[in-house]
């Protein structure tokens, strides 16, 4: 009999664990311009947080930052992202037309509401890249950033 409830123990222990790791952690919030105006289709992004440096180097390396978990918002600008687990985590939004938001989650460990996101929009700009001669380059490529993103404050 002894040996029955102890089975019984490591069994519900066992199951018990394994529903703890299946679980995940609702995210949610709207994504709006900043007037207020919900963006359909915006999409965030769950990323593992590491230093710049690590994040720099693996990008240097040739390496893909991908999400481990993304969502897509609604007409409403609506969005629930499920983080796979409690931890350390990067959140980004994007959306076509306005300048990526990004924030840290120090720690995640429960389900988290963002209210809203506002994306600010970006100004086209064109670009001619010449010589010292002031001739075109053929073939250049050019890329503008910020030294760092706007970060979204929960």
């Amino acid at each position: 009999m002894r040996g029955r409830h102890t089975f019984l123990l490591a069994l519900t222990w066992m199951l018990t664990i394994a529903s703890l790791h299946a679980e995940t952690i609702p995210i949610r919030g709207q994504i709006v311009d900043t007037k207020g105006n919900p963006l359909a289709a915006a999409r965030m992004e769950l990323h593992p947080l590491v230093s710049s440096t690590e994040r720099t180097a693996a990008l240097l390396a040739g390496e893909v930052d991908e999400p481990v978990a993304v969502a897509v918002s609604d007409e409403q600008g609506r969005i629930t992202l499920n983080a796979p687990s409690s931890g350390l985590w990067r959140l980004e939004a994007h959306a076509d037309g306005f300048l990526p938001m990004e924030g840290q989650l120090l720690p995640l460990t429960e389900q988290l509401e963002l209210g809203k996101v506002e994306l600010p929009s970006t100004v086209p700009m064109a670009v001619r890249t010449i010589d010292s001669s002031g001739q075109p380059l053929a073939g250049t490529q050019v890329r503008a950033g910020r030294d760092s993103r706007p970060t979204l404050s929960f």
